[in-house]
């Protein structure tokens, strides 16, 4: 994909989401977490929203606005 210019070669998308996912679960297992996040979670709204702000920052920061 990076050949085709539809990412960059150094793109960060992967580690943020590697991040994120390690936060979320370490926030989940000290339970600091409200009651009804997981059903939240799990319903894909939030990695909708997620995946979409990602989208948005590689936007912004690859140069191509």
């Amino acid at each position: 994909m990076t050949r085709r210019r539809f990412i960059g070669s150094a793109a960060i998308t992967p580690s943020l989401l590697v991040l994120l996912i390690g936060i979320l679960e370490s926030l989940l297992a000290a339970n600091l977490t409200p009651h009804n996040f997981v059903p939240f979670m799990l319903s894909l709204w939030l990695p909708g929203i997620g995946l979409f702000v990602l989208g948005l920052i590689y936007l912004f920061t690859s140069g191509r606005v």
